[in-house]
């Protein structure tokens, strides 16, 4: 009995068949059991005082979203006790993408799932945007992102189970876990030298392990704290040395505090600047890092490039102070 036309809000008894693309402010969007749709377009147009919600109604009983869901110039949403993952094992669309002009977004309690085909996960900003406006103030909190590509891959997939693009200030990934991604458990790059289009991240009391290529990783980025984060599992790969967390391409004023890092290949690896000038300002402070693996039959004695706890090719003015290894 369910349907849309004449049913603006949905009843228990004829419920909606689709999610409005147009939120607006004070709305409750309760989805249940699978919701099947090739795409999800939505601008939440929450405040304040009434903001949007987009939720399952705990998260034992998590409804399964199967399409992308897109927030376009969304405000004050809150998304929470929804499993975002494929259909089946051949989907190649899925995931939730928070787009720039979209600001105080709440993610928690969500589960993240993908496929050996693709990635879903979670993606906020645009690849090579190139516009002007910015994804700000986005909370991601004690969330289970998992399994997306194929980690036994002998190609370089890339697929992260959160990825920062383009132009996002304000954001916080905490309480999650990040497991079995082909990639990094979470990556920061805005485009290339553009800095400071990527500003004030906070990654804080994760656990991220087994993923393809690493943890925790920083490319183009300003001012990221990284603290208190669990990383442990990592492997040499085809498309990455086993890191449990570190930096490349010149991001500046990163800050690895307090994390405990264990059974990886690397610890902490500040890996490379980029031609346009030096990463500068990066602070390893009072984390504990223990277990690197001897990856057999790389070890050459003087070596400068082979495992360690803390590896630091690239930057200028780095502070390594009052750790354990």
């Amino acid at each position: 009995g369910a349907g849309d036309l004449g049913n603006e809000f949905g009843y228990p008894a004829r419920p909606r068949k689709t999610i409005p693309n147009s939120i607006p402010a004070g709305s409750v969007v309760e989805i249940k059991g699978q919701y099947d749709t090739a795409h999800i377009s939505l601008v939440a147009s929450g405040t304040p005082k009434s903001p949007v919600f987009i939720r399952s109604s705990s998260y034992a009983a998590r409804a399964k979203v199967t399409g992308p869901i897109v927030l376009k110039s969304s405000h004050y949403v809150v998304i929470e006790n929804l499993w975002i993952g494929p259909h089946d094992a051949a989907s190649n669309l899925f995931g939730l993408a928070i787009r720039e002009g979209s600001s105080h977004v709440a993610i928690r309690n969500c589960e993240f799932s993908g496929n050996l085909n693709r990635a879903g996960g979670l993606g906020v900003g645009s690849w090579q945007y190139a516009g002007s406006e910015t994804a700000s103030y986005v909370l991601v909190d004690n969330c289970y992102i998992h399994d997306n590509g194929n980690i036994h891959d002998t190609k370089d997939q890339d697929r992260h189970g959160v990825t920062l693009n383009g132009r996002v200030n304000y954001f916080w990934l905490v309480n999650s876990e990040l497991a079995r991604n082909s990639g990094d458990g979470i990556q920061i790059t805005a485009n290339a030298g553009a800095n400071n289009d990527m500003r004030y991240i906070y990654i804080g009391r994760n656990t991220a392990h087994h993923n393809k290529q690493t943890g925790i990783w920083v490319k183009n980025a300003m001012d990221v704290i990284i603290s208190q984060n669990a990383a442990y599992g990592h492997r040499v790969s085809s498309s990455g040395i086993g890191d449990g967390m570190g930096l490349q391409y010149g991001p500046e004023y990163v800050w690895f505090i307090f994390n405990d890092i264990y059974d990886n290949e690397f610890g902490i690896r500040l890996a490379s600047d980029r031609s346009t000038g030096n990463g500068t300002e990066h602070f390893i402070v009072g984390n504990k890092i223990s277990n690197i693996r001897a990856f057999s039959g790389r070890y050459k004695a003087g070596n400068p490039w082979e495992r360690c706890a803390v590896g630091v090719w690239g930057g200028t003015n780095t502070y390594i102070v009052g750790n354990t290894i």
